[in-house]
């Protein structure tokens, strides 16, 4: 709520009615001293009728004979704002002249006041979104009382289940875009009726998505991806209540950098198997790994391995796919043996080969 207008607000004030009527107003404060003015020389000046009208909360207009200190001819209105005087609005000119201009900008005055408490408010509520948000995925929790409050203005009982959503923007992204796919992905956020989402610097977004709609988020989110997956990538974790919903964020964290070994934009955690352990890695472990696997194996090579784990390791299959004939194939998985010093065809070293191209995909 506001009980005080600052001298930059007063200034937008004064030069948006004067815009409006062409004349010139001052914002004078209940002491009597114009803070915003139209006439820059006359700020600081104090302005007696301005006072009296604070005094007596009544509008006074000043006529050409009058004479009062700091006062112009001009019509000089109090402005409440839920029953509290916060200033006084004077307007240059004769009374008869300007009587009409100067409700106008009252009414001007009042409703910029509105629209600026209303953004007051939206930016305090979408705070109180981003601090539940952060408060319940991050292991360490702030203010518990609070998170409470805040929980409880905003709707979340403690009973609820939700799922975390991780929206990932893509590095490559050109930065002159990035604009434009925020606006694409809030359009989308209230599409789907989601308030509770965050963005995460520098290119997350994490959401809380209710359990209740979650088979129509799954599908929307699946959909988003693919039509965005130059753009975007979206992990999405597992139902937990707000207490656990740190876990469910990890597994949306996993979900997430699974995508990495595989041509996917969207990774679901309850699907994941292989990839729970892919997802966990660090860029270390990988290289370590390539280089004992399948590093030094051609781009064929890999195709024709992961074309035969595809098929079951079925040599007749594998050749229809490849074109190649039985002896051919076995020839070149003799020669992968070979390279590697693991064999294709025994499952034990067949798992180590799979991993070698889910790596490095």
């Amino acid at each position: 709520m506001i009980t005080h207008i600052s001298k930059t607000f007063a200034q937008q004030i004064v030069d948006t009615v004067k815009d409006v009527c062409g004349r010139n107003i001052n914002f004078i404060h209940p002491s009597g001293i114009i803070f915003a003015s139209t006439s820059p020389e006359r700020i600081g000046e104090f302005h007696e009728i301005g006072r009296k009208v604070a005094e007596t909360g009544e509008t006074i207009e000043v006529a050409d004979n009058a004479s009062f200190e700091g006062t112009q001819n001009g019509v000089n209105l109090p402005i409440f704002h839920l029953g509290n005087l916060i200033a006084i609005i004077g307007i240059t000119g004769p009374p008869e002249e300007v009587r009409s201009f100067a409700y106008l900008a009252v009414r001007i005055t009042k409703l910029l006041i509105r629209e600026q408490e209303l953004e007051a408010s939206s930016r305090s509520h979408q705070e109180k979104i981003r601090y539940v948000v952060r408060s319940l995925v991050q292991e360490e929790a702030g203010n518990p009382l609070y998170l409470r409050d805040c929980m409880e203005e905003l709707g979340i009982p403690s009973q609820s289940r939700f799922l975390v959503c991780l929206i990932r923007l893509n590095h490559r992204c050109n930065p002159s875009n990035l604009s434009m796919i925020e606006w694409n992905l809030d359009q989308f956020f209230q599409a789907l009726d989601i308030p509770l989402k965050c963005y995460e610097y520098p290119r997350d977004y994490i959401i809380l998505l209710p359990e209740k709609n979650v088979s129509l988020c799954r599908s929307r989110l699946e959909l988003y991806a693919n039509e965005h997956r130059e753009l975007i990538s979206i992990g999405i974790g597992t139902a937990k209540s707000p207490s656990q919903l740190r876990h469910s964020y990890r597994e949306a964290l996993i979900a997430l950098n699974s995508l990495e070994f595989s041509q996917k934009a969207y990774g679901d955690f309850a699907n994941l198997d292989v990839e729970m352990l892919l997802g966990n890695l660090t860029a270390e472990c990988r290289e370590d790994y390539l280089a004992k696997t399948v590093s030094l194996l051609t781009p064929h090579e890999c195709e024709l391995l992961r074309v035969y784990y595809e098929e079951n390791m079925s040599l007749s299959e594998t050749g229809k796919r490849l074109f190649l004939h039985k002896n051919t194939l076995q020839y070149q998985l003799n020669k992968i043996h070979q390279k590697t010093g693991y064999n294709p065809r025994r499952f034990r070293d067949a798992v180590v080969l799979y991993l070698g191209l889910c790596i490095g995909n």
